[in-house]
């Protein structure tokens, strides 16, 4: 080697170390980086992986007017994506399994073999009768777990080394952000973002949300022919919801949060976790109403009955109803934490478990509860509540 050398300075050529200690530097960290992934996903194979949106490529592609940037192409969201079949029906009767005929679509969620889609299935659909097609492959569903609270559906089937995609947070979008839907018949769509909130209501009865069910949706400019469960992308690649259906407001998604602390419990357990208060309320942060309806009061969850009885404010052998809430409570506070339009009381009770202990801050006397949902005269008595949380059914 030092002969080498001496042969080029004796012939004038320079040559300088520093691209060369460079070249190896980079090399050298290139490697580790790649080597820390392959060992990462070999030993640990995460339910959020991004290994499918590295290697994949980054080339863009057009969806509605004129070329979009996406960090992830195409591919990356068309190897994880899934399509869910009925045995013997329609679609798969003769063995040929057309995106068309697909009843539902979902994603890859683990590499193992966990999907995700949504609940919005025929009714009667259970582990055995449903097919699961990644690729050009049909898998057997072995098991189908729901998310009561989000309405996700989790199915698994037998496989390993399915490719998988990163999911992303879908609260950061404003009104009209673009997402994109992996439509398994038309390809990728691009979606206006709506809003990100609560469901519109169609009636006053349609204000009243659950405590123990996710009230947050994406919602989307109208998505018309997208199967439920469809995946929707955000600008980096990223599964950021899974899309539920249209109805007369446009088109709604599920965020990835509201099933997110789901994934471990159901991977592991194959059940999910999901804590219980047992009150219906509606949010004041969300209602344009007279002064003589609430008066000052702008925010809270007022626990109320629906006008036709059915859902009813407090259900009396859960949790609330175990410690004295009632019908015309309104809960302003959780642990400390304003119930207000930012974090609506679903959202603050979800992030607990069964068997935790919350001190609510409520208002008691000052409104009625069923009826009207009226302020009354009385100015009301402020109290605290502790409840320990049950497990949703």
């Amino acid at each position: 080697m030092f002969d080498f050398l001496n042969f080029l300075r004796k012939r004038r050529y320079s040559m300088s170390t520093v691209p060369v200690v460079s070249l190896s530097v980079a090399f050298g960290v290139a490697a580790g980086f790649v080597g820390g992934l392959l060992a990462v996903n070999h030993f640990y194979p995460a339910v959020v992986s991004e290994s499918a949106t590295l290697f994949s490529g980054h080339e863009p592609f057009s969806v509605g007017d004129g070329p979009v940037r996406v960090s992830a192409s195409v591919e990356a969201a068309a190897r994880a994506q899934v399509l869910f079949y009925q045995v013997g029906g329609t679609g798969s009767g003769n063995g040929i399994f057309l995106p068309s005929k697909a009843m539902a679509a979902g994603v890859v969620l683990t590499s193992d073999g966990w999907l995700v889609s949504h609940g919005q299935w025929p009714e009667g659909k259970r582990a055995g009768s449903v097919l699961a097609v990644i690729g050009l492959r049909p898998y057997p569903v072995d098991r189908i777990v729901t998310d009561p609270a989000s309405g996700t559906v989790f199915a698994k089937i037998e496989a390993v080394n399915l490719p998988v995609i990163g999911f992303g947070n879908s609260s950061v979008f404003d009104p009209g952000d673009s997402v994109f839907a992996y439509d398994a018949v038309r390809g990728p769509r691009r979606l206006d973002v709506v809003g990100y909130g609560p469901d519109p209501a169609s009636g006053i009865d349609g204000l009243i949300v659950s405590s123990d069910r996710s009230d947050r949706r994406l919602r989307l400019t109208a998505a018309e022919g997208i199967l439920p469960g469809t995946m929707v992308l955000d600008r980096q690649g990223q599964v950021t919801a899974i899309f539920v259906a249209n109805d007369l407001f446009g088109s709604s998604a599920v965020p990835f949060g509201s099933f997110s602390g789901q994934v471990e419990p159901v991977v592991r357990n194959q059940s999910p976790y999901r804590p219980m208060l047992g009150v219906n309320y509606i949010d004041l942060s969300r209602l344009a109403g007279t002064p003589d309806r609430f008066g000052d009061y702008r925010k809270g969850a007022l626990l109320v009955t629906a006008s036709d009885g059915k859902r009813v404010a407090v259900i009396a052998d859960g949790p609330a109803g175990k410690v004295g809430l009632r019908a015309g409570d309104l809960v302003l506070a959780v642990n400390g934490e304003d119930v207000s339009a930012k974090r609506s009381l679903s959202d603050i009770v979800g992030d607990y478990r069964p068997g935790d202990r919350l001190t609510l801050r409520v208002l008691r006397g000052a409104f009625s509860g069923q009826g009207e949902w009226r302020k009354l005269d009385h100015a009301g008595v402020e109290t605290e509540i502790t409840v320990e949380l049950g497990q949703l059914p």
